[in-house]
């Protein structure tokens, strides 16, 4: 039979790095997203605005 065991201790310290890394890498990909967006949007509505006047 096979015994698997873990032993893992995650102290206050690395527990809130832990944290601040998920919370900022979460908070980096909504800024990125809301470039891509804006980026979209803005070629979007130049490449719509260019059609309406020819």
């Amino acid at each position: 039979m096979l015994n698997l065991t873990t032993l893992a201790y995650l102290d206050p310290g690395s527990g809130s790095m832990l944290l601040q890394a998920l919370v900022g890498g979460a908070a980096g990909f909504m800024v990125f997203a809301r470039h891509l967006y804006r980026s979209w949007k803005f070629r979007h509505v130049l490449k719509s605005n260019t059609s309406k006047t020819e």
